[in-house]
């Protein structure tokens, strides 16, 4: 898929090269190069995901990708990254919460079955990745690290910790595949068809992401108020759960927040306006660029989903 890059103008020189240094690991082909003001760049995120401009953060200098479907349709593969901040831990303001998918885990398998519940572990790659979260969180102000009790994003979360706690909930556990729990993608995909990218398609004795959204949703709702609405928040989850959260927290219409991109190891960076969360960072992953043309495995099952689906 097309990938529409977007650069925050004004650049100064040393912000374009930066980007343009970041840029070299861009592998997906017919993708093109734009600079815009950041008030417009903000408004083409927005409108991709059914949100006000105003919710949007985009910094003059910082790289914004928005993947591109055959039909024209644009959805968020990486928003405001800014190469030498990605975090945006130099541009402090209000409340912030921080939330992440854990490092590459082996699903789909090389069989192509798929797990959620399992307690797989990181791969080698995946262990890497979390110890590059480790040094960028460094400098974070949260004082423990909430994540889902599944084994992968357990991982993940020790790691990013450094000498953080972590707490654990069941309420962060990626969506449920139910009795297809292990099962290979065209049965998924055969029992559900749009699986992952309708919200209320789902397995049998499974969870829809609309679910997914309710559960995950009381979960940070609660890990929130317990900091008694003050500090920052490290949250370590899963992709179908990421997704869902983004509708919970900003609003989002859940058939546009399945298709915001969640890489292995993403952070996606929100700031409390005192009234609703707005965007700082979509899906910077450790790896910058490299991650997008690594993510083949799960990709083209959003693909398929699309696919075989309901038409949008």
């Amino acid at each position: 898929m097309p990938l529409s890059v977007l650069l925050a103008e004004p650049l100064t020189p040393e912000a374009s090269g930066a980007a343009e240094r970041f840029l070299t690991d861009l592998r997906e082909p017919d993708s093109e190069t734009t600079r815009a003001p950041a008030a417009a760049i903000a408004a083409t995120v927005a409108a991709s995901i059914g949100i006000e401009p105003e919710r949007v953060a985009i910094a003059p200098g910082s790289v914004t990708l928005m993947a591109v479907d055959e039909a024209g349709d644009t959805a968020p593969a990486m928003v405001n990254v800014d190469p030498a901040d990605p975090l945006r831990t130099g541009a402090r303001g209000a409340r912030r919460l921080y939330l992440v998918r854990h490092g590459e885990a082996d699903t789909p398998d090389a069989e192509g079955r798929l797990h959620s519940h399992v307690p797989l572990p990181l791969t080698a790659r995946g262990r890497t990745q979390a110890a590059a979260l480790c040094e960028a969180f460094a400098p974070v102000a949260a004082d423990v690290v909430h994540a889902s009790d599944i084994a992968r994003t357990a991982e993940t979360a020790g790691a990013l910790a450094g000498a953080r706690p972590v707490r654990l909930h069941a309420g962060l556990r990626e969506l449920s595949l139910g009795s297809l729990e292990g099962a290979h993608e065209d049965d998924i995909l055969a029992a559900a068809p749009g699986f992952l990218l309708d919200p209320d398609a789902k397995l049998p004795e499974g969870e829809s992401i609309r679910e997914v959204g309710v559960r995950a949703g009381a979960a940070v709702d609660r890990i929130l108020a317990d900091q008694d609405g003050t500090g920052d928040v490290v949250v370590v989850a899963h992709g179908g759960v990421n997704r869902s959260l983004l509708g919970h927290l900003l609003g989002l219409p859940l058939d546009r927040a399945v298709r915001v991109r969640q890489d292995w190891a993403g952070v996606n960076v929100f700031e409390w306006t005192g009234s609703a969360w707005q965007i700082l960072v979509l899906n910077w992953t450790p790896e910058g660029l490299a991650e997008l043309d690594q993510a083949h495995r799960t990709r083209h099952l959003h693909e398929r989903a699309q696919d075989d689906g309901p038409p949008r």
